[in-house]
């Protein structure tokens, strides 16, 4: 049996979306515990996107409980330019199919995460 789902998740866990920007070559020394120390917030280093200002960083909001990019133009251009396409299109796609991939090793199938074609897939065995 097959099937092909089309996900997009809400980033509400911090380590998934810390994992998602490790996929895109975010390295730890520039993935922030914010800048402000505020811990809903996920602050990536502005040395490593190379923008000439503006800080980039998802924000837990406080109703919605969900983190999202907040970036001067600046910054969000820098991002885009760094992986070749929308820096926060990316992130929500490796967050979802990390997610999913936990999913399905939970219920015993064995998944694996390629990125083809600019999508990225995962593909469970069992």
């Amino acid at each position: 049996m097959s099937a092909l789902v089309r996900c997009k998740s809400k980033m509400t866990d911090k380590a998934y979306l810390i994992s998602a920007l490790k996929q895109l070559a975010v390295p730890d020394t520039a993935i922030k515990d914010s800048f402000t120390g505020d811990t809903s917030r996920i602050g990536i280093a502005k040395s490593w996107h190379n923008g000439t200002w503006g800080q980039a960083e998802y924000v837990k909001g406080p109703q919605s409980k969900t983190y999202t990019l907040t970036a001067s133009t600046e910054a969000n251009r820098a991002l885009d330019n760094k992986v070749g396409g929308s820096f926060n299109n990316q992130v929500q796609q490796w967050y979802a199919a990390l997610k999913v991939q936990d999913t399905l090793t939970a219920q015993g199938l064995y998944p694996t995460v390629q990125k083809e074609q600019g999508r990225i897939k995962v593909i469970a065995y069992g």
